[in-house]
């Protein structure tokens, strides 16, 4: 039997994480992280997504009905998931929101935000709908004017690739230090308050549950799982992540998330096997 860490708090990503191909958890992974609870682990769901593009996948996972967390919106909001309590909370600041608003608008970019069950863009391009299809979300339009008087917790700018990476450098030298723009795909460039990332909400966590650093164990693939895998104890890179996550894990699974890559870390490390 294997060292076992003393992990109290799970975190893990959900696209190409914990989600297959089809997004859908495998029935691996379910019954790993079931057994991982009946350890007395606490799970936490730590993604991109909001709270309603999550809830499928939290009532699959029955924390609807028992004690679990989610880390949503990279971050910038943290919930209980069996009775929706509000752990941590950060909106985009009126002056950092009102500025990267310009920002896009000045060169014709969409901006999308999030609010219930739909996501808002100020207009449609062939790109706006795709959060839409990963989602299940409704997709509406709004000016810019309703959605910076919603107080948004980020923004989502949707593009081509190859733009995206330009107009990024370009957005963080323009917001500087006044927001975190990063990433999340290739298509998807976002804006949240600074410092806000997965690991800003999962530190949130883990003080209010009283869990050390060194018990918190992460797992994921993309850029915006680096912060969180740099915080965390015991940090876990899957098979297909990109090079600079696995340059942050302290193990890369063997397995994709095709393959139950989530159950193969938490039976090494939570469940001994």
């Amino acid at each position: 039997m294997k060292t076992l860490e003393p992990i109290g708090l799970l975190a893990l990503d959900l696209d190409d994480t914990l989600l297959n191909h089809d997004l859908q958890i495998s029935r691996e992974n379910h019954d790993a992280l079931v057994e991982a609870e009946a350890r007395g682990v606490r799970v936490v769901l730590a993604s991109g997504r909001g709270p309603y593009a999550m809830r499928s996948f939290v009532t699959y996972l029955e924390m609807d009905q028992r004690e679990g967390y989610a880390v949503t919106f990279n971050g910038a909001l943290v919930r209980r998931t069996d009775t929706g309590e509000v752990i941590f909370s950060e909106s985009l600041a009126a002056d950092l929101a009102e500025d990267a608003m310009a920002w896009a608008v000045e060169r014709n970019l969409p901006v999308q935000t999030y609010r219930d069950d739909t996501i808002y863009v100020t207009f449609e391009t062939e790109y706006t709908s795709l959060d839409a299809r990963l989602t299940h979300m409704k997709l509406g339009v709004a000016s810019p004017r309703q959605i910076l008087d919603w107080r948004p917790v980020k923004y989502v700018i949707p593009g081509d690739p190859e733009e995206l990476a330009e107009r990024e450098v370009e957005l963080r030298a323009y917001l500087g230090n006044r927001a975190n723009v990063f990433r999340s795909k290739p298509f998807f460039l976002e804006v949240m308050a600074p410092g806000a990332d997965k690991a800003h909400g999962l530190r949130a966590l883990a003080e209010h549950l009283g869990v050390d650093r060194q018990e918190v164990m992460a797992i994921g693939d993309a850029g915006n799982d680096a912060g969180m895998l740099g915080w965390a104890g015991l940090p876990v890179a899957m098979a297909n992540a990109i090079p600079e996550v696995k340059q942050l894990a302290r193990w890369v699974t063997t397995r994709d998330n095709d393959n139950a890559g989530v159950a193969e870390a938490v039976r090494r490390f939570i469940l001994g096997e």
